[in-house]
């Protein structure tokens, strides 16, 4: 029997797509489009945020604020891989296209199902019952997205009812693998079990034994730490404390949050490594709290996750060394020069933002930014973590398409169904960069870790020194020749500063306790 939470979900979706269908003008157009023969769906968080509304009393569209530059980049590398896509031989060679319809999800939960009920509705009728195509969208044969695992779970359960294939660049929450509750969900991420598994064995190998853990509160940071934790204990480390941040640090409990966990932080100055599967601007606000009350703070190592490891912008107006070390954990970045050479040449002419919503918005704020220099579009959005993971996202649709129609004419509309889509996802594996990738049965592609060690030259922060590589096949790392020295040098300098105490494990009712004793000199 299913659990009750999840009939409830249930029901709400089909509500919502009751009404979606009913009054479709209620939801916010698509805020960049392409036309094609296959029309694919995108879901990003264009910005950070919708307005708090403490008196709802009937249904509304909330009004999104705070532009965000990493979900903005990430479109952008959705439309330039469908572009690149349709130059290729893979679909060239059968005279057919994608195109796009992508939605902001406003990095809330609410906003993304009014979004992706737009890419569930059935197109519209005539009175002879047959399709009015003057004033109805193609229907969406699979969804790339959600960023953020809250969002994507919600989104997944309401995609299942029609097997809308959803390919998410960087959900990886450990639920999204049970594939009988999301049957048509796959990533191109791995999942957070074999993260967590990384940093335990980067832990062990550096005989870091004596932990904190900072994280997120939703589906991504609770999984995360629950995995964490459990791993650690297995492995002899202990975890001192457990700090858990809301999702919205506007809430009335998210100042109170930070202040605590800075306070947990500063009364524990012997835990010398702090693991942090936090958001980027959580890590911020911890850290501008951090050095208004603690002088300390530059002498910890900060593990962090894929989520904040490439966001040097959680240092605000603070340098490397006011914190500290960070070593991070990020997904393969592939080649992203061709992205570059995009980015490079973007423009703000009519004819090319007259689709795309998100640019025009864009060159707005630039053209209104006061910075004293001025920077090109591509300098702002060069930096971004999972501009790869959504070009594979593209690549393996463009491949399960043009395996369906290469056996049938997919220029009638309705010849193609997203189930199909979806079984050829499934089955087949598809090239991108002279490389070959398959889902595997739980619907992730694993291609391990890149570890990176930040680095700080007069004042400039390079967040993507990779110092290992970590393959999950073998669970273990391999070392880049050049900068082994420097997270080598990092260990010991760990090691020494508590190689004086010892660890004592002691459980009180039933609970496991991690105590630090001082030998005598």
């Amino acid at each position: 029997m299913a659990p009750m939470g999840d009939v409830l979900h249930l029901l709400v979706i089909l509500s919502l797509l009751e009404t979606g269908n009913a009054k479709v003008r209620d939801f916010k157009a698509a805020g960049a489009t392409a036309p094609g023969d296959i029309i694919i769906g995108g879901l990003f968080p264009i910005h950070e945020g919708v307005e708090e509304s403490p008196n709802i009393s009937a249904p509304h569209v909330s009004q999104c604020v705070r532009f965000n530059t990493d979900g903005f980049t990430q479109a952008l590398a959705m439309i330039h891989a469908v572009e690149s896509a349709n130059r290729s031989p893979v679909l060239t060679t059968l005279g057919i296209s994608l195109g796009y319809r992508i939605h902001d999800s406003c990095s809330d939960v609410t906003t993304a199902l009014r979004a992706s009920a737009d890419f569930t509705q059935e197109p519209t009728t005539d009175c002879g019952g047959g399709v009015n195509t003057s004033n109805s969208s193609s229907p969406i044969m699979a969804v790339i997205g959600a960023s953020s695992s809250e969002i994507s779970i919600s989104v997944a359960r309401q995609l299942n009812l029609k097997l809308i294939p959803q390919i998410s660049y960087a959900s990886t929450a450990i639920i999204l693998s049970d594939k009988n509750r999301f049957p048509a969900f796959l990533r191109t991420v791995s999942s957070d079990l074999y993260q967590t598994r990384a940093m335990v064995q980067l832990l062990s190998d550096s005989k870091w034994t004596w932990v904190g853990m900072i994280t997120t509160d939703g589906d991504y940071g609770l999984s995360a730490l629950d995995s964490f934790v459990s791993q650690a204990t297995a492995s002899g480390i202990c975890v001192a404390f457990k700090e858990i941040l809301p999702n919205s640090l506007t809430s009335p409990d998210g100042e109170s949050a930070i202040s605590q966990a800075a306070a947990t932080l500063k009364l524990n100055p012997n835990v010398k490594v702090v693991v942090s599967f936090a958001k980027p601007t959580q890590m911020m606000y911890l850290y501008q709290k951090l050095r208004g009350v603690w002088s300390g703070l530059g002498e910890r190592v900060w593990v962090a996750s894929d989520s904040w490891s490439s966001s040097n912008e959680v240092l605000g107006e603070m340098d490397l060394p006011d914190i500290g070390n960070v070593v991070g954990f990020s997904f393969k970045r592939g080649n992203l020069a061709p992205f570059h050479h995009y980015l490079m040449n973007l423009s703000d002419i009519n004819d090319v933002i007259g689709n795309n919503s998100f640019l025009k918005e864009f060159y707005s704020l630039l053209n209104r930014s006061d910075n004293s220099r001025v920077l090109s579009p591509a300098e702002i959005l060069l930096n971004n973590s999972f501009v790869f993971n959504v070009e594979m996202a593209v690549s393996a649709i463009a491949h399960a398409v043009a395996d369906i129609c290469s056996k049938k004419d997919c220029k009638t509309p309705g010849t193609v169904q997203p189930w199909e889509v979806l079984g050829a996802l499934k089955d087949s594996c598809f090239e991108l960069e002279g490389k070959s990738y398959c889902f595997d049965k739980k619907g992730d592609i694993n291609m391990g870790y890149d570890v990176t060690l930040w680095r700080s030259v007069r004042g400039v922060i390079n967040v993507h020194d990779v110092v290992a590589e970590y393959h999950p096949i073998n669970n273990s790392f391999s070392y880049t020749n050049g900068n082994t020295k420097n997270l080598t040098d990092l260990r010991v300098r760990v090691r020494v500063k508590v190689r004086v105490r010892i660890r004592v494990r002691i459980k009180v009712r039933s609970q496991s306790l991690c105590l630090f004793a001082r030998l005598p000199h």
